[in-house]
C-alpha cells in the first residue's frame, strides 16, 4: 500500500509541514487578531491567546490564500469548534480531534461541522464522520460480542 501511495504520503506530509510551519497561506497572525476584536466566545479568544495550533490550522482550511478578514460564518464555525473543543477536552492540534467515542460527543461533532462554510478551490471531498466512525463502531460491536 504504501508504495502504491507513496505521492500522496509525500503530499500530504508536504501540506502538513507547509500548514504547521506557516509557510503558506493567509497572513495568520492579523487573522487572528481580527478573530479576537470580532469574537464572543471566550473558548475560541482564550485558544488564541495561547496560540494553539489548531486554531491556525482551521483558519488556513476555511479561508483563501489571500483573505485579510475572517467572515462572519467562518467566525460562527470557528466559535462553535472551539466551544466543542472546550466542552470535550480536546487538546490535540487537529481542529476537530480524534474520532468521538461517545455518542453525544459524535453528536455535537456532527452539528458542528454539518455545515462547514465552502470556500472557492477547495480539496476534494474528505470522508464523512459516518465513515470515519464506521469501521470503529464495527469493530467495537465486534469486540463486545466475543466477551459475552
Amino acid at each position: 500500500w504504501i508504495l502504491a501511495n507513496w505521492p500522496h504520503v509525500v503530499e500530504y506530509a508536504e501540506i502538513t509541514r507547509a500548514l504547521e510551519t506557516r509557510s503558506y497561506g493567509p497572513d495568520l497572525a492579523d487573522l487572528r487578531e481580527n478573530l479576537k476584536l470580532k469574537s464572543n466566545s471566550a473558548p475560541l479568544r482564550d485558544a488564541i491567546d495561547k496560540g494553539e495550533q489548531w486554531v491556525d490550522r482551521a483558519l488556513c482550511s476555511l479561508v483563501g490564500r489571500t483573505a485579510t478578514m475572517v467572515n462572519h460564518d467562518v467566525r460562527q464555525v470557528l466559535e462553535d469548534l472551539a466551544d466543542y473543543r472546550a466542552g470535550w477536552g480536546i487538546e490535540s492540534a487537529d481542529p476537530i480531534g480524534g474520532v468521538p467515542t461517545a455518542a453525544a460527543q459524535l453528536a455535537h461533532l456532527r452539528a458542528v461541522v454539518g455545515d462547514l462554510p465552502e470556500k472557492a478551490g477547495t480539496a476534494p471531498e474528505s470522508p464523512s464522520i459516518e465513515s470515519r466512525t464506521h469501521g470503529v463502531e464495527e469493530e467495537r460491536a465486534d469486540v463486545g460480542a466475543s466477551l459475552w
